[in-house]
């Protein structure tokens, strides 16, 4: 369980040193926050800008003229579809009741042992 009076759990059957007050808990924290701790130099590679092809190059577009384009519209050629998103039902076949509420009810009954 927890110790209300450090505020430590009691369960832990690790080797530690006897649990601190909090108020002394939180001096050695702060201690040990102000003292630091020396890091290691690490070399990064950075892959992170966009890879842009030697010869490539960037143009700028007159927006208002493009948006013109756009607004004329398209010439379109007409396209024959066959829509098959409706169910195929074929002839002859004929489409019933319902019968899942009897076969609950049957299947209660047969639970209860009638």
């Amino acid at each position: 369980g927890i110790n209300a009076e450090y505020g430590t759990n009691t369960n832990s059957k690790q080797n530690r040193s006897p649990p601190l007050p909090q108020n002394k808990m939180a001096s050695e924290l702060v201690k040990a926050i102000s003292k630091g701790k020396d890091l290691s130099h690490v070399e990064t590679v950075d892959k992170a800008a966009p890879k842009i092809e030697d010869g490539v190059t960037v143009k700028k577009v007159d927006k208002n003229a493009r948006l013109e384009e756009i607004a004329k519209g398209a010439d379109l050629k007409h396209v024959e579809t066959v829509d098959k998103a409706a169910p195929k039902i074929e002839e002859g076949v004929k489409i019933g009741k319902n019968k899942h509420g009897e076969l609950l009810g049957e299947i209660a009954k047969k639970a209860g042992g009638e």
